[in-house]
């Protein structure tokens, strides 16, 4: 009896050992390996092969010098627009890294590098030419890199830093008048004129005479009282007055006008 009882708990020992290892076996196989398995149809149903993983997609993209790679960002900072209010949607490329804004040749520089902006003054035509020291007034000077021009309507102007300005500007100590002529402070308000038919005006060419007397035509505007549109400067008496009534009513061609408005 008690070597039929001792074979048994053997047999039965040895069967548990097998069945619980080779359990264990496959629970540790299965949680071992989590990459995802497929049938090969060339193969038994319970043979399996491994899928390979897909390779990740890699840009490549080489930056310029104080340039950073960047996966989402906005837009550029620029010399012209040193802090821009960028759109939500971003951009992956390369911008300037911080402290640097992009030039207009697109190198990053630092503020403090940027080229300055040129800004012409003066009237531009279609056969307009850059201004010289000859086409300054006599109240004006030539700069090729100047302030930002005060004038009557703004006689402190806040200049920008980066701004250049780039022609004939007022001299010291005079304003832009909205005629385009430069007068100093106390001449920019609107005065009247003690004479009667005339009125407080900055005005091209020579003034509309009774006469026939040569004029010079001043190269700029004329800030002073003039006669009223319509009228005739009278020499004789140096009144405004119509062309019927100009003094003996010597030549009512008045071949003098050189008038430019």
């Amino acid at each position: 009896i008690f070597y039929d009882n001792f074979y048994l708990f053997f047999a039965i020992f040895i069967f548990c050992d097998i069945y619980v290892f080779t359990v264990f076996d496959v629970i540790h196989f299965t949680k071992k390996k989590t990459t995802p398995y497929h049938q090969n149809p060339s193969l038994t149903k319970t043979h399996c092969t491994e899928i390979p993983d897909p390779k990740p997609i890699q840009y490549q993209m080489t930056c310029s010098e104080h340039q950073v790679y960047k996966r989402c960002e906005t837009c550029a900072k620029t010399c012209s627009n040193p802090n821009p209010k960028c759109p939500t949607p971003c951009a992956m490329g390369c911008f300037c890294e911080e402290g640097y804004v992009q030039s207009p040749n697109g190198q990053c520089v630092k503020l403090e590098d940027c080229p300055k902006a040129e800004v012409m003054v003066g009237p531009i035509a279609h056969d307009y030419q850059e201004p010289s020291i000859e086409d300054c007034a006599p109240d004006e000077e030539y700069f090729s890199c100047g302030w930002c021009e005060p004038s009557c309507s703004n006689p402190s102007p806040s200049c920008p830093i980066k701004v250049c300005t780039r022609g004939c500007l007022c001299r010291p100590h005079l304003l832009r008048h909205h005629s385009g002529h430069c007068v100093e402070a106390k001449d920019c308000y609107p005065q009247k004129c003690k004479a009667l038919n005339e009125e407080y005006v900055c005005r091209y060419g020579c003034e509309l005479r009774c006469d026939t007397r040569a004029c010079k035509r001043p190269r700029t505007c004329v800030l002073g009282c003039h006669c009223k549109i319509g009228l005739l400067r009278d020499t004789a008496t140096g009144v405004c007055v119509t062309r019927d009534k100009c003094s003996n009513n010597i030549d009512r061609t008045n071949r003098t006008v050189d008038f430019k408005n």
